[in-house]
């Protein structure tokens, strides 16, 4: 049998991260563990992190049911027998499956063994520039730029439509 449990968190920001439904200072999430009967000293590790506004769940979270062990090969099943109505809670289901995937791995936190992972070679990916005001826009992408970023992403919303305009003129 796998059991579950819910353990709250709250981040705090080093400095206020704008979205376009405002800043957030803090980020609650809630780390799901999983673990078998009996080894509670071994466990999965997945996390609920639904962004208020920008979710449709929250951190209203529903008790989860034991499951038996034969669910693991196909977590879908596992995640329904957990009690999760998946379109209710999407960033809950994501956490359990997070967690059976780690448990099922030892509980070493490492979901997929690849190189990547082991630290053998980087992964291409963006900058991404948070949203801020514009001056503070542009000294992100410089940074970005100057880490060696290829591709920019930028967040936009926080900032009347032909300021945003300008500054992605000037980024190009």
């Amino acid at each position: 049998m796998i059991h579950f449990s819910l353990h709250p968190h709250t981040f705090h920001f080093k400095r206020p991260a704008r979205t376009s439904r405002g800043d957030l200072e803090v980020r609650n999430v809630c780390f799901v563990h999983a673990w078998r009967e009996g080894r509670p000293d071994v466990f999965g590790l997945g996390e609920c992190g639904p962004v208020p506004g920008l979710s449709v769940d929250g951190l209203d979270l529903p008790q989860l049911n034991p499951i038996e062990d034969d669910h693991l090969d196909d977590l879908s099943q596992a995640i329904e027998a957990s009690g999760i109505d998946v379109k209710q809670f999407p960033a809950l289901a994501f956490a359990v499956e997070c967690a059976l995937l780690d448990l099922q791995r030892g509980g070493q936190r490492v979901f997929f063994d690849t190189g990547f992972v082991r630290g053998e070679h980087g992964l291409p990916t963006h900058g991404l520039i948070w949203m801020d005001r514009a001056d503070g826009v542009l000294k992100q992408i410089d940074s970005k730029v100057a880490q060696g970023y290829s591709v920019i992403k930028m967040k936009v919303g926080a900032l009347p439509f032909a300021e945003e305009v300008a500054l992605l003129k000037e980024m190009r």
